[in-house]
């Protein structure tokens, strides 16, 4: 693949990960949480099973049995944070959640460094104490119900970055869209027995609503990995890590397009805090090519 052909999906993946922040909030204001976990899902179903037909090699169940364990605790602690990241995005500004969300690559870095060994470099401390202060300023000038968002948010980056050495894994024998396309389908299926659970029929009450959950299931769960897989294979990971982690700026931009409410200046200027950080963690980091090296956001 080109350069330029790598940078176009590199900006794409940008502004698909951007979108998640953004639809997935206005859906969670205008749909209960199941209900919306099912209609995110169900719309990311079509375009996965459309790439499925032209190529089989994407089918959700072709993956080796020797990968199956892996695939086990890769699948239960993505679960977690999939789920506490909607969940948090229901009590925080999308802008907000975009800048916690730079949190998880810091938890990426310390996995690396206490688990693997890793070398942990100047630059990478000093990212670590930014990426620390921008999110106790953040902490600091939450409301209240705020702060349920912040810890689930925390949650959800944790155990993404869990996974993601998991995911490594995985990625150096199967194939990215199958893995894609098979979280698509379990995250379907989970959110069936959350709505029987509370006896709640999947419901829509609005065109609006519609067009929102439809856009994400297409945007999120397809275009944001797809995207960002095809810039890694062309660019490497830190260029392309680089790019998607000025998405809390787009965020930013796109909030009160939607009409949706702002962080603080206070916790704006934490995000800023922690996204310099998250820059000084990447630069500062080994070089890596591996195509399934570290992204910048745990959205989903």
């Amino acid at each position: 693949m080109s350069r330029s052909r790598g940078l176009f999906f590199a900006f794409a993946s940008l502004n698909a990960s951007a979108l998640v922040f953004v639809l997935g909030r206005e859906g969670l204001r205008l749909v209960p949480f199941w209900s919306f976990l099912f209609y995110w899902y169900l719309f990311g179903l079509f375009p996965f099973a459309a790439m499925a037909r032209a190529r089989p090699e994407t089918l959700p169940w072709r993956f080796r049995r020797a990968n199956l364990k892996a695939l086990g605790v890769f699948f239960a602690l993505d679960t977690v944070s999939a789920l506490a990241f909607f969940w948090s995005l229901s009590h925080l500004p999308a802008a907000m959640s975009s800048f916690l969300s730079q949190i998880g690559l810091l938890f990426v870095v310390l996995i690396g460094v206490g688990w693997l060994g890793e070398r942990y470099t100047r630059a990478e401390a000093a990212g670590t104490l930014l990426i620390l202060a921008g999110l106790a300023l953040m902490a600091y000038t939450a409301q209240r119900g705020q702060r349920l968002g912040i810890a689930l948010s925390l949650v959800a980056s944790l155990t993404w970055a869990l996974s993601h050495f998991w995911m490594k894994r995985l990625m150096r024998d199967e194939n990215p869209w199958a893995l894609a396309h098979l979280r698509n389908v379990v995250y379907f299926l989970i959110s069936m027995p959350g709505l029987i659970w509370l006896r709640e029929w999947p419901t829509v009450g609005s065109s609006w609503a519609w067009a929102v959950l439809a856009a994400g299931g297409l945007i999120g769960p397809f275009c944001n990995m797809g995207f960002r897989y095809e810039a890694v294979r062309a660019l490497g990971v830190s260029r392309v890590s680089l790019i998607v982690a000025q998405n809390p700026l787009l965020v930013l931009l796109m909030t009160p397009l939607m009409g949706q409410e702002l962080p603080s200046v206070r916790q704006i200027i934490g995000g800023i805090i922690a996204l310099s950080g998250t820059i000084a963690l990447l630069m500062g980091a080994p070089q890596q090519s591996s195509p399934a090296g570290p992204a910048t956001t745990a959205s989903t």
